[in-house]
């Protein structure tokens, strides 16, 4: 039976009985749970059989390709399309709000129509005056003004009045921009039914309630009516969540307009300009360290524009002010510091927003991690014995730090290479990560990685390793060269020739350990990226004597 004639039966007045823990299968008796289980999805995957939604073709679809709104808010107005409409196998050309949208029997001669339009926008965007380093500038002069507003995230114990007294540390980090570069552009195919009313849609989505939502709303329908083919993704990172609801809006649009199944794709290109970014955030510390060396009081503040007021405006409270797609990660519970506060400094964002892989724990973590070692040396201390004074009343943060050191004989690097450490969990995981790094020519080479992991019970083990791998990666990635500018609010990248994800000759050997606490599972999709920035950096620092405090290191702040 299928699960659609499951929830159509009637609902059944019962009443669940109890179970009782004794009669659950024992771990010993398990034989399928924590065992590397083979996946079915692989041998597709790797033959390239595996379909993707830009992958779909129906009979009698058409391809549509977009020209973007250079600026967020601007309007199209087209002065010729005579050219396009010339083009071979070019059917249509139609003006949305924010698009020219050229329809065409094959995705080549759509783009051939696109690149032969006229049109001119609007230029009255407010964006139109956006620029990254003013944006970044002006993060750094609210998070140094103590007199500004700011929503309180943690606080613990005594709030500390004079953190500029003799003796408060005092130090600045700064992440910038970065985009999903998910390998599979966004692309959307619908099929409007001949009523205007329903529809069967294919989208590679990570909010499949949300689509079916959005699709209806389109069409002035009911959910029901819309059947959606969930695919395969080519990458989602937090791009193909609700964020990326506009693709699916004008594909519906354009389906019901040209009466035929529409398939729209972005080239890379509109895929990079068009980008949601993760914010770019600003961080200060203050911290006091008794006679002992002993933390014993620390500020952190956090300067950034609201993603979630962005991305869900719906569900913002301005009174409350809250954003847990920055703020989250910073509530640093498994360090026992007895006065301890985590504040946000709002401004207005400068370019779209976005949650990106490890949200908030990935900019609040290589911040406060980089400020630990330094911490640790103003105390007389290392980074290893400085850590575990602060993690003694966390078990499994504890245990999840020694096994990396002792994984990574920590403090013991080949000569011309150094370790940093990290501390760096995400939400109810504990992880540890240990970089190996050398710098030679101003090329940064991360050359091992090692990571413990505690994340509760773990289903399948080598999908869960590859889970990490894949975030430790995109950590690295974030401080070698990954970084999204603008200027006169439009993304200055447009490919991966000036955008650059880590290559693979930048991929260092990855060595995973899971320990099993015993307690109830949690994700592994985002653990691997909040260690891995601070590990990198702090190795730096051992190897250099510099403490960089700027993602991407490449940027040269």
């Amino acid at each position: 039976m299928r699960y659609g004639e499951v929830a159509s039966l009637p609902v059944l007045a019962t009443t669940a009985g109890e179970i009782a823990e004794d009669s659950l299968k024992s771990r010993s008796e398990w034989s399928i749970i924590g065992t590397d289980v083979d996946r079915l999805d692989i041998p597709d995957k790797t033959t390239g059989a595996t379909q993707y939604s830009i992958d779909v073709n129906l009979p009698d679809m058409v391809y549509a390709v977009q020209l973007l709104a250079p600026v967020e808010g601007e309007t199209p107005t087209i002065n010729s399309d005579e050219a396009a409409r010339a083009v071979d196998g070019v059917i249509d050309v139609i003006a949305l709000p924010n698009s020219v949208n050229v329809l065409a029997r094959s995705f080549w001669a759509a783009l051939a129509g696109r690149d032969v339009l006229d049109v001119t926008w609007s230029e009255t965007s407010l964006f139109r005056s956006a620029d990254s380093e003013t944006e970044l500038e002006n993060l750094a002069a609210v998070v140094d003004d103590l007199d500004a507003d700011s929503v309180v995230w943690e606080a613990r114990g005594e709030e500390i009045s004079d953190y500029s007294a003799d003796g408060v540390i005092t130090r600045h980090y700064t992440t910038e921009h970065v985009y999903h570069a998910q390998m599979e552009p966004l692309n959307a195919v619908a099929s409007v039914d001949a009523d205007g009313s329903g529809a069967e849609i294919w989208l590679g989505t990570q909010s499949q309630t949300v689509s079916v939502a959005v699709a209806a709303a389109v069409l002035g329908t009911t959910p029901d009516r819309i059947r959606l083919n969930a695919m395969q993704m080519g990458g989602g990172f937090g791009r193909r969540t609700w964020f990326a609801r506009e693709l699916l809006r004008d594909a519906l649009i354009l389906s019901r307009s040209s009466g035929r199944p529409v398939k729209l794709v972005w080239t890379r290109e509109d895929d990079v300009k068009q980008g949601w970014l993760r914010a770019a955030t600003v961080h200060r510390f203050d911290a006091i360290l008794d006679n002992e060396g002993t933390l014993s009081a620390m500020r952190h503040r956090i300067a950034a524009p609201s993603t979630f007021q962005f991305v869900q405006p719906d569900r913002w409270d301005p009174d409350v002010g809250r954003d847990p797609l920055i703020m989250e990660g910073s509530e640093t519970r498994d360090y026992d510091i007895p006065a301890f506060r985590a504040e946000h400094l709002l401004i207005p964002r400068a370019s779209r927003l976005s949650a990106w892989r490890g949200i908030g724990w990935g900019p609040v973590c290589f911040a406060r991690e980089c400020f630990i070692d330094e911490l640790a040396a103003q105390a007389g201390s290392d980074p290893v014995s400085f850590r575990r004074k602060l993690l003694a009343n966390s078990p499994r943060g504890l245990s999840v730090f020694d096994a990396v050191v002792a994984m990574s004989d920590f403090g013991n690097a080949p000569e011309g290479k150094a370790h940093g450490i990290a501390f760096a969990g995400y939400k109810t995981g504990f992880a540890s990560g240990v970089a190996e790094v050398s710098h030679e020519g101003g090329r940064i080479r991360v050359h091992r990685f090692w990571a413990a992991v505690d994340p509760g019970l773990v289903v399948h083990p080598q999908s869960y390793r590859s889970q990490v791998e894949g975030g430790i990666l995109f950590g690295i990635s974030t401080v070698l060269s990954e970084r999204s500018s603008f200027t006169g609010g439009q993304i200055d990248q447009s490919n991966f020739y000036d955008y650059e994800p880590i290559r693979m000759y930048d991929v260092p050997d990855i060595e995973i350990r899971l320990i099993d606490s015993g307690n109830p599972p949690s994700g592994g999709g985002e653990i691997g990226v909040p260690m891995a920035a601070p590990a990198v950096a702090n190795a730096l620092r051992a190897l250099t004597g510099s403490a960089p405090s700027h993602l991407p290191f490449s940027s040269g702040a």
